[in-house]
């Protein structure tokens, strides 16, 4: 009995009571939220990732790179520092690969090839968002904002839509933002395909800090419970609306590499440049 009670007390303790000059409209929430960065036009950094999955555990650095409104670069790198594998978008066309491996991917940006970046099948420029701590698209947005006690911050709920062809349901998405520094503490939605039937996603955003005076979060972890996947991004050397050539979102495959289009679900690949025109 003195157990039940003692985590009875705990569990109260637990509740966070919603702020006196609470906000009542989850779109002004989400305008904060988004204000909060949007001068930020890129973020560079030199990040270490750890990667749990079904395949095991993998860590070493990423050099991630990410413009607006949609670009985006990952180069993986070992603890030796040896270039493991690219993946880069320039909002248009995607291009991944491995050390070593005998196939190079190419195709367009279309959330489910942007996922070979992170394991989360957002649009680009969503996913930019997600890394700079910053809200994707959110439509049909509950109007009322939501007091969560128990994570002691707003809870925004709305739906995801994504660009692709599909007869699911857009993806009902739950936000939650804190109270006065309008910084992102979580994120949940049912993950899309090519995530495991029933996947729910979680992202998270940890320890903010300071940079060219926008506090950014230093920590993104993401979470897919069907699929066993648990990533953590953590930031070093957080660079912000640094200058990024076009190049560093568009790469080459390398040579002696096999080139592999992959398809989005709303269309053909598009057509090899080297193909001969008479071949077709």
């Amino acid at each position: 009995l003195i157990a039940l009670v003692v985590l009875w007390i705990q569990g109260c303790g637990l509740r966070v009571p919603p702020p006196a000059d609470m906000l009542e409209s989850s779109q002004e929430v989400l305008r904060l939220a988004t204000e909060r960065v949007k001068d930020v036009s890129s973020l560079a950094t030199d990040a270490r990732v750890s990667m749990y999955g079904p395949q095991g555990a993998r860590k070493g650095r990423m050099v991630l790179l990410a413009a607006r409104p949609a670009s985006l670069h990952a180069s993986i790198l070992s603890p030796t520092d040896d270039l493991m594998g690219v993946t880069t978008s320039d909002g248009h066309r995607f291009t991944s690969f491995e050390r070593g491996a005998p196939v190079c991917y190419q195709g367009g940006s279309c959330p489910e090839n942007v996922s070979r970046l992170l394991p989360v099948p957002m649009e680009g420029a969503d996913l930019v968002n997600v890394l700079l701590g910053a809200p994707p698209f959110l439509s049909h947005v509950k109007a009322e904002a939501v007091w969560d006690r128990r994570v002691g911050a707003y809870r925004v709920d709305g739906f995801l839509l994504l660009d692709r062809v599909t007869t699911a349901p857009p993806d009902e998405v739950s936000l939650w933002v804190s109270h006065g520094d309008w910084v992102l503490k979580r994120m949940t939605f049912q993950g899309p395909p090519p995530l495991p039937t029933g996947s729910r996603v979680q992202i998270t955003w940890e320890d903010p800090k300071k940079v060219s005076g926008h506090l950014l979060p230093h920590r993104v972890r993401i979470t897919v419970d069907k699929a066993g996947l648990d990533v953590q991004l953590r930031y070093r050397d957080v660079g912000l609306n640094e200058p990024l050539g076009d190049d560093a979102f568009s790469v080459t495959c390398p040579p002696g590499t096999r080139v592999e289009e992959i398809a989005c679900p709303d269309g053909e690949p598009e057509r090899d440049s080297t193909d001969d025109p008479e071949d077709s």
